[in-house]
């Protein structure tokens, strides 16, 4: 709902962002493969082109420096660290106790979940295009589009 954008910037100023980013195949396939969600890889492509197209409108809605990005796979092989820069995007003083204790509850490794589907080569096409279609995914996911 990208009409809600300008509420919130303006309702909660000073808002900053954080936008948790996943390698795509994964987040299709999780919700293709979600009980509560399931979907064909086609329609959860649209859901995610959806939910892509708002997230850019919101953004760029932003002041500079309002938005942080934070890759999944980092996270988990990192934790500690990029809870770190979390907290100084936020502008928060992290003492090391809090982020041992934060980082040990973080998952110890990745599911991929793009290899619980099949993927035909339309639909490979399909979601290589969206990933070619977000800077934020394709300057990290573009070389690696492929399930």
């Amino acid at each position: 709902r990208p009409w809600l954008a300008d509420a919130v910037i303006e309702g909660m100023r000073p808002c900053r962002f954080i936008h948790v980013i996943r390698n795509p195949f994964d987040a299709i396939a999780s919700i293709v493969g979600s009980s509560k969600r399931g979907q064909s890889l086609e329609s959860a492509i649209g859901y995610f082109d959806g939910l892509y197209t708002t997230l850019t409108a919101v953004t760029e809605k932003l002041p500079p420096g309002h938005l942080h990005e934070v890759h999944f796979e980092s996270f988990l092989r990192q934790p500690r660290d990029e809870l770190q820069k979390i907290c100084s995007f936020l502008g928060l003083e992290a003492n090391p106790r809090y982020l041992d204790s934060c980082a040990s509850i973080v998952l110890d490794e990745l599911e991929d979940h793009r290899d619980s589907v099949e993927w035909d080569q339309p639909t490979l096409q399909k979601a290589r295009a969206l990933i070619d279609k977000y800077p934020f995914l394709s300057e990290r996911y573009a070389e690696k589009a492929g399930a």
